[in-house]
């Protein structure tokens, strides 16, 4: 739980920036992107990061979760990738690049807050007898 609430608040944070440095609308809309972004990101966890994490356990069931972080980074970097070629044609964007360099960001911000450990509590692989 307490891994799901960072990476609510630091997703929120990359989502409050994003907006902020690229407005949408004027007015008071943009103090509603902190709610806006954590909501966000509580749903790309439990609709994307949870299926996947649990795709990365069964694949590699002894790997730590910092490899499943890499792993799942991967997978989602193929499918914004994709995404941003296939928005660029049915929109009219002046550049794939930012919009997949803004969601790759965001991306890795939530995986390493998701993925990462606050202390490295790996078991020895090998104990002594």
């Amino acid at each position: 739980m307490r891994h799901f609430i960072i990476t609510c608040i630091f997703g929120g944070g990359v989502y409050t920036l994003g907006g902020i440095l690229s407005p949408q609308e004027t007015g008071g809309g943009i103090f509603l992107y902190p709610i806006v972004g954590a909501l966000f990101t509580a749903v790309v966890i439990s609709v994307l990061l949870l299926p996947l994490r649990a795709a990365a356990r069964t694949v590699f069931p002894r790997a730590t979760p910092r490899a499943h972080g890499i792993a799942v980074f991967a997978a989602i970097t193929v499918l914004l990738w994709t995404f941003a070629m296939f928005l660029t044609k049915s929109r009219n964007l002046d550049n794939p690049l930012e919009l997949f360099g803004f969601w790759w960001f965001y991306a890795l911000v939530i995986i390493v807050c998701w993925f990462w450990p606050a202390k490295e509590s790996t078991p020895d692989r090998y104990p002594e007898q």
